[in-house]
């Protein structure tokens, strides 16, 4: 493969200020691991016997695990948004607006009437990310690990001729413990797709650290505490982090890793929601019930977000809906989402019989 092209997509790639070691690209459903060298993977390859191979649960050398946690980690992200991208309800629209836009070429037969549908898909590729301008941050700020709860405002998105269109979008408000402005951040398509790789990367990260002896586990558990917690509490990135503040806020959650399990969930639940069930909740959550008090305006942008079917509203919608007492163990997290999908009107057997 051409490794040049990967280089010049790394300026328009959409998770460029997260995926710095690997890239998933959405025009094409390819994966780039550019931090892993031929090295990496002949080194595994000759030490895959004992407790390498064996994924169980075999303790690992130092040496070992440093080894692994340079590539499995990221392969999973990487292969996680793969998945998004292409096995959920959401992606297989992604993959029909691929091949409708490749196949408008001449070269497959495509006509003069169907190069629309090549435009339609570069928007809907650069539409994942938000450009810059929805975004604000205070970068003079210093990082601080104490904020409060994100305040959550609604707009309209402006559209690809620079006109106001009639799609809603919801912005999350960061500021400090003491109220200063950190930054205010889309909650985009990127926002679930990061949040969903996010977390199997650290589930990975964290299975490799438990396959360490004692001391061992304890010092590269503590370090790993930290680099997470200094990404969550990035506020130039939250854009891409929106979406676990929003539950681990919702339910009081301390837990990091327990947050990111039930936003992965989450984000699995928006991505694989069927048309009829966007059409149910519209017509049978009380959103003014559900969210109150907030004004009229605010619920007509959650309205126009379940009418045009966009993920990110749902998610937004399905946290909010969550018990905030729930308990924080990963075999109570159907049963609470199944709850959740209940207060909007939805039932689990309608889901399934819908998918």
């Amino acid at each position: 493969m051409n490794l040049d092209y990967f280089k010049r997509k790394s300026k328009s790639h959409i998770l460029a200020k997260v995926d710095t070691l690997g890239m998933y690209d959405f025009y094409n459903s390819t994966i780039y691991l550019g931090s892993i060298s031929p090295e990496h993977i002949e080194a595994i390859s000759a030490s895959a016997t004992g407790p390498i191979k064996n994924q169980g649960g075999a303790g690992l050398s130092f040496d070992q695990y440093s080894l692994l946690s340079k590539i499995f980690p990221l392969v999973i992200h990487e292969c996680t948004h793969f998945i998004d991208a292409t096995s959920t309800l959401w992606g297989l629209g992604h993959l029909q607006k691929m091949s409708l836009a490749y196949t408008s070429s001449g070269l497959y037969g495509g006509k003069e009437e169907d190069f629309i549908f090549a435009k339609s898909f570069h928007t809907h590729v650069r539409s994942l990310r938000l450009p810059e301008y929805y975004t604000l941050v205070d970068s003079t700020i210093e990082r601080v690990t104490q904020w409060r709860r994100p305040e959550i405002t609604g707009g309209i998105v402006f559209s690809s001729d620079g006109r106001i269109s009639d799609k809603p979008i919801l912005f999350a408000r960061f500021s400090s413990r003491d109220g200063a402005f950190l930054a205010r951040s889309p909650i985009s398509m990127v926002s679930l797709l990061e949040a969903s790789a996010m977390a199997q990367e650290i589930f990975s990260k964290l299975s490799l650290i438990g396959r360490l002896d004692e001391d061992q586990r304890a010092i590269e558990a503590a370090v790993f505490s930290t680099k997470t917690i200094e990404y969550l509490y990035n506020h130039e990135i939250t854009e891409y982090s929106v979406c676990v503040h929003l539950v681990g806020n919702h339910i009081n959650c301390e837990d990091v890793a327990f947050s990111f399990y039930l936003t992965a969930a989450l984000v699995r639940v928006a991505l694989n929601f069927p048309h009829r069930a966007f059409d149910k909740v519209l017509e049978s959550c009380d959103l003014e019930k559900l969210f109150w008090p907030v004004e009229q305006k605010f619920i007509k942008r959650l309205q126009d977000g379940l009418r045009i079917q966009d993920p990110c509203i749902l998610f937004f919608i399905l946290c909010h809906a969550l018990a905030k007492d729930i308990d924080h163990s990963a075999g109570k997290v159907k049963e609470e989402i199944v709850n959740a999908l209940s207060i909007l009107g939805v039932e689990e057997v309608e889901l399934r019989r819908w998918i």
